[in-house]
This record gives structure tokens, sequence and C-alpha cells, in this order.
């Protein structure tokens, strides 16, 4: 069981990108956390979109949702771990916006 890896964005086509996300969706643990490297290169690498699309829109619930988006990184978990995660950065958010401007941000 994995709790947090890196899966960067060098396969050879859309189905093996695919089942590189199924088999990495599998072995993370409950909260664990996978970052997808390179999911947003659509000029060199369009296969990784259709891959990741049809890991996507192979359930009827995805198996992992993202939560962050850091440069060309992306950061997935399950689903309630996710909102969890994305509730967690959103509080952080608005507790710094408060200490730096003194008042709460909208």
């Amino acid at each position: 069981w994995v709790r947090f890896l890196v899966l960067p964005g060098n396969s050879e086509s859309a189905a093996a990108f695919s089942h590189k996300l199924s088999i990495t969706a599998a072995a993370l643990v409950p909260g664990g956390i996978m970052a997808l490297e390179g999911l947003h290169d659509l000029y060199d690498r369009p296969h990784l979109q259709e891959g990741f699309h049809a890991f996507m829109q192979q359930a009827e619930k995805p198996p992992l949702l993202p939560f962050l988006r850091i440069g060309v990184t992306m950061l997935f978990s399950q689903p309630a771990h996710a909102e969890a995660y994305r509730g967690a950065l959103f509080a952080v958010e608005h507790d710094n916006c408060q200490f730096l401007q003194g008042s709460s941000c909208t």
C-alpha cells in the first residue's frame, strides 16, 4: 500500500497510462495521495489526456479526485479524502488571509 506516489506522464499510449492510473489508485491507502505530473501537456503528449479521461470514466464514480494543482503537478486522492484536503486548504487560505490583511477575505 502506498501513501504518496509521484506518477510521471511518460507512458507510450493512452491505454498504458490509463492502466498505470488504475494500478496506482488501487494501491493507495485510504487518504493516500497520487501526484500526477504532465497531465496538461496537450501539445507534446495528448495520449496522457486521453488515458486520463478513460481512467476517470471507467467507473460510475471516479476512483480519485483532484484537490490541488501545483505547476504541472495535480494531486489526487479518494473522493472523501480529496474533499477533506480541499477543505483544509481553503481553511488555511482563509486563516492566512485574515492574518495578512487583518480582516476576512472573500
